[in-house]
């Protein structure tokens, strides 16, 4: 029996057992740990699986795909130190056009042999044609359009009217050739939104899809308050709109190389989403937590970061996570960043005559977090010199959020 404690978590595991305790409470492992003996050197080593391990004593683990590494780490308090990263790209559009807002993430497609094949649980599977080399072709979860997009190489239109795919109930296929890219795009389309999976070995491709919260071991809602027509507020030169989008692309790049977080955004680009479109979003893909994004405005002596909370409507997640915890952690994070003066976290519900629609119509914990003042000139210009940074903020955030109430999955 193995016991470790960490960050106030103790967890005991057993060999061969796929049973852990977690501070005296049940957990399932997906493999049993196992005592190992080393020929050459004799030596017994209790060998456990180490993403699990890690989620249960609170610390994050990531996965560097490029250079083989595994990072452990431990989110502390954050100081209130002002971060002063790089700063984002200029957060004004001045070419005069805009991006489609796809709002589409790329899923890492390994390949596996038989065993794994057979671990994986796929829920459907297609044959890949000959002339496309394994390896080279690219996946994309196009939420916003509840699909699935595989891209490949050439003409395969013939070729999977001829073979078509091993599909699921209520999962639709079709596929549709581009001359210009001289690539063929499949659409696997599901009536919610689905979380994917996908695998690939020397002939076959093979999909595993479901309930977000089934297939992810965090789901997460990132929200760039208003966009589009709507500029939110304007001061010193700079657009509110501009400013979040900056800051949720800036977290996304944090996001992008942690494989332990399914992040969804309510916008990437130039768009207005609805205040029900946001909400939405997350109570579909029942997130484990919403943050949304946005900048203050009042005089120009106006100063501060404030993060808002609905009281009542404090829901929690399923590891136990409140909207008051979540705001609080988001907070503490978002304000060591800025250096601006504490605003406090602030109560914002229709019982008090301030209601938010983002914090009344959540399921799950959410909080809106007012970066600084855009009405203030120099606290405008340090805002837009430090985007990046407070993306980093959002992104170490929900790290810590998560590891102090792990989902377990």
């Amino acid at each position: 029996t193995l016991i470790l404690t960490a960050n106030g978590h103790t967890v005991k595991l057993k060999a061969e057992s796929k049973t852990a305790y977690v501070d005296g409470k049940k957990k399932k492992l997906p493999i049993a740990p196992k005592m190992i003996t080393y020929c050459s050197s004799k030596l017994t080593r209790f060998m456990v699986p180490l993403k699990e391990t890690a989620s249960f004593l609170g610390l994050t683990y990531t996965w560097n795909k490029k250079t083989g590494t595994i990072q452990l780490k431990h989110y502390t308090e954050p100081s209130n130190a002002n971060n002063n990263a790089s700063s984002a790209a200029s957060t004004e559009n001045t070419s005069g056009t805009e991006e489609v807002d796809s709002n589409t993430s790329s899923i890492e497609m390994p390949d596996a042999n038989e065993e794994e094949i057979a671990a994986f649980h796929y829920t459907m599977s297609l044959i890949r044609p000959e002339d496309v080399a394994q390896g080279t072709i690219t996946c994309q979860d196009d939420y916003k359009n509840k699909r699935l997009k595989i891209v490949m190489d050439g003409n395969q239109e013939k070729f999977y009217k001829a073979n078509k795919p091993s599909l699921a109930s209520g999962v639709t296929f079709s596929c549709k050739y581009s001359a210009s890219s001289h690539k063929t795009t499949l659409y696997f389309k599901t009536k919610k939104i689905n979380g994917f999976q996908v695998r690939e070995d020397s002939h076959s491709i093979y999909i595993k899809h479901g309930a977000p919260t089934k297939i992810f071991k965090n789901v997460i809602v990132l929200d760039a308050g208003h966009g589009g027509s709507d500029t939110g507020a304007t001061g010193n030169g700079y657009k509110e709109k501009n400013m979040t989008l900056s800051i949720v692309k800036a977290a996304k790049t944090y996001f992008d190389n942690n494989e332990d977080y399914k992040v969804y955004y309510t916008r990437l680009t130039d768009t207005y989403p609805s205040l029900s479109d946001r909400y939405q979003l997350a109570n579909e893909v029942k997130a484990d937590l919403f943050i949304s994004v946005h900048i203050n405005s009042a005089g120009k002596t106006a100063t501060g970061t404030e993060t808002l909370y609905n009281p009542d409507r404090n829901k929690k997640s399923s590891a136990g996570l409140s909207c008051y915890q979540l705001a609080s952690y988001t907070h503490k994070y978002v304000k060591a960043a800025t250096g601006f003066t504490n605003r406090g976290l602030k109560k914002r519900c229709s019982r008090l005559g301030n209601g938010l629609a983002v914090l009344s119509h959540n399921n799950g914990p959410a909080t809106l977090t007012e970066i600084g003042f855009i009405s203030n000139p120099s606290e405008a210009k340090k805002m837009n010199q430090n985007l990046a940074s407070y993306g980093k903020a959002i992104y170490e955030s929900v790290l810590y959020s998560s590891s102090q109430r792990p989902t377990g999955r």
